[in-house]
């Protein structure tokens, strides 16, 4: 049972603990494939809202042909997968001497790693329900990534003789296609161009409470801002979580 959140076997057993609006997500261990799937069997048996993993699995991509057997188990619950800010591969560690590193690149580039393995990889397309929701990394990324892979894949199709490695459709239109979710923040200057790009339904609310770095009045910021409508305040403080997670 040591795949689990923290105080979930408590908030499974017990009623008491707000059930309808506490929702837990486990912990996928990919590394080692028979603690994976006893982990999804565990997380569906206690009523798991998602499962998380890092943007790497060390140092192999999510797309690494021996996760195969967990992915084909995981599509099977109808999970959304959380890509969580983490120092997941060993080399960013080793690269990083300060926070200051460690926050700008070990515990945030993983997650163009983890979109290339998932969009790039052709996970998306192998499938089609998954719902991937990418958190604490920030969303200003996704530009340089849809730009970046949007210019090359064109290029690769025509010069990779394995076309079917590649993804099927435009890196837009899987970015646009309502099952990529990102937790922008509440300060980001960019995050009406990220509406534009994802669509308003797929930013979620990000305070990474209780964290030390949290930001405590990020709801209120969403609030006040100016260019934002209503609907989409809500979307993002609410809405677009349910759409994600379930009904509370």
């Amino acid at each position: 049972m040591g795949y689990l959140a923290a105080g979930v076997h408590q908030q499974a057993s017990s009623p008491g603990i707000a059930p309808k609006r506490l929702k837990w997500a486990g912990l996928l261990p990919l590394r080692d494939s028979r603690q994976a799937l006893e982990a999804l069997e565990e997380m569906k048996a206690l009523g798991a809202t998602a499962a998380v993993v890092y943007g790497t699995v060390g140092d192999r991509l999510l797309c690494h042909p021996s996760f195969s057997p967990a992915w084909e188990q995981f599509a099977r619950t109808g999970l959304p997968l959380c890509v969580h800010m983490g120092m997941s591969y060993p080399p960013f560690e080793q690269l990083s001497q300060n926070l200051l590193d460690s926050h700008g690149i070990g515990m945030s580039l993983p997650v163009m790693l983890a979109f290339v393995a998932l969009v790039g990889h052709g996970i998306l397309d192998r499938y089609l329900d998954l719902k991937v929701a990418f958190l604490e990394f920030g969303a200003e990324w996704i530009f340089y990534m849809v730009g970046r892979l949007g210019h090359y894949l064109p290029i690769d199709r025509s010069a990779m003789p394995a076309k079917d490695e590649l993804p099927q459709r435009t890196i837009e239109e899987y970015v646009k296609s309502g099952r990529l979710f990102l937790a922008g923040e509440a300060e980001d200057a960019m995050l009406v161009q990220e509406i534009a790009l994802l669509g308003e339904d797929q930013i979620l609310y990000s305070s990474d409470l209780p964290h030390g770095e949290g930001r405590h009045n990020a709801a209120f910021k969403i609030l006040g801002r100016s260019d934002l409508s209503g609907a989409q305040k809500r979307k993002i403080l609410y809405d677009n979580s349910v759409r994600l997670f379930g009904e509370p």
